[in-house]
């Protein structure tokens, strides 16, 4: 079908029936696909991969590591303001069809420029423990309006989920910007339910039935509402 419908593209299709044919088709494949080299990156995602294997192994039913497991990850974050010209990464993560992203939004590097120049802010948060490094797995835009944070994307890897970073995130950007509300536009998308869940936690509410547009955190005793976070977390901002 797609052959017929768009002549230009080299279609591969499996030998069924035909063993014989299997080298072949796997030495296509290594043409189109295969790399020279291994970059830093590559060791890196492979290396997350193996690691975060061997941690779902410890979810427990809630899908939830114990505080146990998490101690003894020794989590390491970094949570950074980026620049216009440092969001190659960001625009990534945000642009994903991801199970934790608060409203789904795509956006354009114009988009974020606006943003940017208008006042928001884009904040980075890098991750790292006893298995290796994951680098930069979460993203998230905000602007400061008085004493409420606005956020108006959040977008967290699922490399990285169960390891209870959101809530260090949420408590950082509280804590730095002295928040005392916080206002998080928010959207089902039929993926995103990690998000929302997480989110409801956040506001007390313990239910994301009702999670849609926006949801205010109201930050007085925020810390006493969320699990306990494990991690040494580290900040750079440029206010």
């Amino acid at each position: 079908e797609v052959a017929r419908a768009q002549p230009g593209i080299d279609t591969i299709s499996f030998p069924v029936g035909n063993v014989n044919d299997l080298p072949q088709l796997m030495q296509k494949l290594r043409d189109y696909f295969g790399v020279v080299s291994i970059t830093a990156e590559d060791r890196l995602r492979v290396a997350s991969m193996r690691s975060g294997a061997e941690l779902a192994e410890k979810v427990e039913s809630n899908g939830e590591l114990s505080d146990e497991v998490l101690a003894g990850l020794e989590a390491k974050l970094r949570i950074s303001e980026r620049t216009l010209a440092q969001s190659a990464r960001a625009l990534q993560l945000i642009n994903k069809t991801n199970q934790f992203n608060t409203n789904g939004k795509r956006w354009e590097a114009s988009e974020l420029s606006e943003f940017l120049n208008s006042g928001g802010k884009l904040i980075s948060v890098e991750y790292g423990d006893r298995y290796g490094h994951l680098g930069e797995i979460s993203s998230v835009l905000v602007k400061l309006d008085g004493s409420n944070l606005q956020i108006d994307a959040w977008v967290l890897s699922c490399r990285a989920f169960a390891r209870r970073i959101e809530y260090a995130t949420i408590q950082t950007l509280v804590s730095h910007f002295q928040a005392q509300t916080v206002r998080i536009d928010v959207k089902g998308t039929g993926r995103n339910g990690p998000a929302l869940r997480a989110l409801a936690v956040m506001a007390g509410t313990n239910s994301d039935n009702d999670l849609d547009e926006a949801m205010i955190v109201t930050t007085a005793d925020l810390s006493d509402r969320l699990p306990k976070v494990f991690g040494d977390i580290t900040t750079s901002f440029v206010s």
